[in-house]
């Protein structure tokens, strides 16, 4: 059976758009897949399941680092583009003077920092758990093959195959169980905890939100960590 857990206690941060932070982007907002392009996405439509039987997952982290982490990562220079910065100049990677990406004012303008504490009532499932490996293992292994897994174990879990991590958020809200989402660790770093909540079962006690300003501590920390520039906002006219 999956392990049960309970959620933090203290609050969980997440990015999110400045219209609506606490809300899950909407179904015309999908890809083609009827995904968002996220590891715990509902995979429903790929069997004809309709939008009102699916789910959509909004990601939260237990520390602000880790929201802009899994929020900025997309903006870091390749891997392509360090090595061959690396080969051209005989320099570390991360001691290269390079143009690094930009955070852009309108980027933070745009989203929100929101700070939210859930429900300590709600029940999640810890699939990382040696039970749960083993209980996913047997119940899923049809699916595994079908991937073309060799295991289904720790080192697939945390792995970038995201059609496994996606049927496995799919047969966790099926379960009997009301969960209410998945405890994960992000692939960038053990030390950002996450959280991959359900939204149709998400319930909180506070919310709230704020700008995200070029001098947050948390931005300007993620930045130096993935050689990205925060733009500055333009001075105000007299």
């Amino acid at each position: 059976m999956l392990t049960e857990i309970g959620p933090p206690t203290a609050p969980v941060h997440r990015v999110g758009w400045r219209q609506s932070p606490y809300d899950p982007q909407p179904w015309s907002r999908a890809k083609e897949d009827g995904t968002f392009g996220h590891r715990f996405d509902d995979p429903g439509k790929a069997s004809g399941m309709p939008d009102e039987q699916r789910f959509r997952t909004l990601y939260y982290a237990e520390s602000p680092n880790g929201a802009f982490g899994e929020s900025l990562a997309m903006f870091r220079p390749s891997l392509k583009t360090l090595a061959g910065l690396r080969k051209m100049t005989g320099t570390e990677p991360d001691t290269l003077e390079t143009e690094a990406g930009l955070i852009t004012a309108d980027w933070r303008k745009t989203d929100l920092l929101a700070h939210i504490t859930l429900d300590p009532t709600l029940v999640c499932a810890d699939i990382s758990s040696s039970t749960s490996i083993q209980h996913l293992r047997h119940e899923l292994a049809s699916m595994g093959v079908d991937l073309g897994l060799n295991d289904i174990d720790y080192a697939a879990l945390i792995s970038e195959n995201r059609p496994l991590a996606q049927c496995i958020a799919r047969y966790v809200y099926e379960q009997a169980t009301a969960f209410a989402g998945i405890p994960y660790t992000s692939r960038h770093g053990k030390d950002w905890a996450c959280w991959a909540m359900f939204s149709d079962r998400l319930q909180t006690t506070h919310c709230e939100a704020e700008p995200i300003e070029a001098t947050h501590p948390a931005l300007i920390a993620v930045a130096r960590l993935f050689g990205l520039r925060i733009e500055a906002d333009e001075p105000e006219a007299d």
